[in-house]
């Protein structure tokens, strides 16, 4: 028996949130689950669904936890002036397609979680986001309360991490919840770089340039302060090193990074290469991938590295202290601890061997922990056995 089963998506675009739903919906067992996505927009998670064949409709999606640069009073009015109308199309799109259940990926959007309650549907909530201290996330309504919140309108939750579950629910909670560990497909980071040039080549770098990158959105909670820094310790200890930062952000932000770097006196030797579409390829070009984050829920980046082969210095930032093995795949550092963090990777980038059994160990973590198979599995599970209970209860 086919159950069919609605996915709100806070975004369509290209961060870690939407790639594991796009690879979830990959996934979707023909004869259990038949997907329709929910999306506030158009982007590149909508031209994946084209592709796929899964359909999806564009509305509102209630977002009550948005980013810092997008919060404001005028998106609040806006939020709550229609939220009767945008709260009645979603229960209008669940009645109309006799949708089972309700699936909300990420914390950020609610009108899923209230529509599933006013129709009477389980609705799993997938979290893959702090919301406390978090300088790149502010709610309207106080912590506590979201997180209550969360607990009521939801017959199960999700995290990435047990850390991530602990900062939610550090004690109990009225609705069952699941660790999921994130999943990538581990066969694209088997390939050769391929592609007509290397990235040496197209920044003219020697071929003996080390290469130490960063990969995510250019944020405070990033740390990106944190790794240029290191980056200057390091290529005070390597002469031929290069540094990477692979990912956006608010424009404002990177004019300051990239003014750090130049009173650093880096910045001939740190390149701002934006968002590209051939983060594989980058990964098996690097030496090390350097994780300098304050607060990190889960770390898809390091398991994307370690499946590159890769070694990783990462911070105790919550989901990396669950992934990496300190000295076996990798090695981690208190936050804020820059000398310890540019130590570590002043070692790798100098012992060869070292760096390949901490690349070769990570690889064969990353294969047996965090397949993408193993995690979309889980999640199916989770949604299929909320929907068993869902129906056993409402039966006389």
């Amino acid at each position: 028996m086919t159950h069919r089963v609605m996915f709100v998506s806070h975004d369509s675009g290209v961060g870690g949130a939407e790639m594991s739903l796009a690879s979830l919906l990959a996934s979707t067992e023909a004869g259990k689950i038949t997907p329709l996505v929910v999306t506030p927009c158009r982007g590149e998670l909508t031209q994946q669904l084209d592709l796929m064949g899964i359909p999806y409709l564009i509305r509102p999606v209630g977002t009550w936890i948005p980013y810092a640069i997008n919060h404001g009073i005028k998106d609040f009015y806006k939020l709550i002036r229609h939220l009767k109308r945008d709260l009645w199309a979603l229960a209008t799109i669940i009645r109309d397609n006799n949708i089972d259940a309700v699936y909300t990926n990420t914390v950020t959007p609610i009108f899923g979680a209230m529509a599933a309650r006013m129709s009477k549907l389980p609705h799993i909530w997938h979290i893959r986001e702090n919301i406390i201290e978090n300088r790149d996330l502010k709610p309207y309504l106080p912590v506590n309360l979201c997180k209550s919140t969360v607990d009521r309108l939801s017959s199960h939750v999700i995290f990435n991490s047990r850390y991530l579950r602990s900062q939610f629910f550090p004690h109990s909670a009225d609705t069952q919840t699941s660790v999921i560990y994130n999943g990538i497909d581990t066969e694209i980071f088997d390939a050769s770089p391929g592609g007509s040039a290397s990235i040496k080549e197209e920044l003219s770098l020697p071929e003996r340039t080390k290469l130490v990158a960063f990969v995510g959105a250019l944020s405070h909670r990033k740390g990106v302060d944190r790794f240029l820094e290191i980056a200057a310790e390091i290529s005070r200890s390597i002469e031929n090193s290069a540094f990477l930062l692979i990912g956006d952000g608010d424009q404002e932000y990177k004019n300051q990074m990239k003014g750090l770097s130049k009173s650093l006196n880096i910045d001939s030797s740190t390149f701002f290469l934006g968002k590209r579409t051939d983060v594989p390829a980058l990964l098996k070009q690097i030496e090390l991938l350097l994780l300098t984050s304050t607060q990190e829920p889960f770390g898809r980046v390091i398991i994307e590295a370690m499946a590159a082969g890769k070694p990783v210095v990462a911070t105790k930032s919550g989901g990396p202290s669950e992934i990496i093995v300190h000295g076996q795949t990798g090695y981690l550092a208190d936050i804020g601890d820059i000398q310890a963090m540019s130590q570590y990777a002043v070692r790798i980038l100098t012992d060869t061997g070292l760096s390949e059994r901490l690349g070769a160990e990570g690889e064969k973590r990353c294969k047996q922990e965090f397949s993408s198979t193993a995690c979309n599995t889980n999640i199916q599970s989770v949604i299929l056995d909320e929907i068993q209970r869902s129906k056993a209860q409402s039966q006389p």
